[in-house]
């Protein structure tokens, strides 16, 4: 998807209508971007997003306990 193209990217968006729309442009391209998603695939085949959300969760719960 060409990101400059306005229509196109807005069209998008409504779509897949998304909770959140995070806007960051990148120069990663070709083998960064490899890097990148195998990393993060890495990550989360260790259960590390797992754990996170979970860290996550005790925090809001003994934040709310105040």
């Amino acid at each position: 998807m060409d990101v400059f193209d306005r229509d196109a990217l807005s069209a998008a968006i409504a779509e897949a209508s998304p909770e959140v729309v995070v806007h960051e442009l990148t120069s990663l391209t070709g083998a960064g971007v490899g890097a990148v998603s195998d990393g993060l695939a890495t990550a989360e085949s260790k259960g590390y997003f797992t754990l996170a959300r979970g860290g996550v969760q005790i925090i809001d719960q003994v934040a709310g306990s105040f």
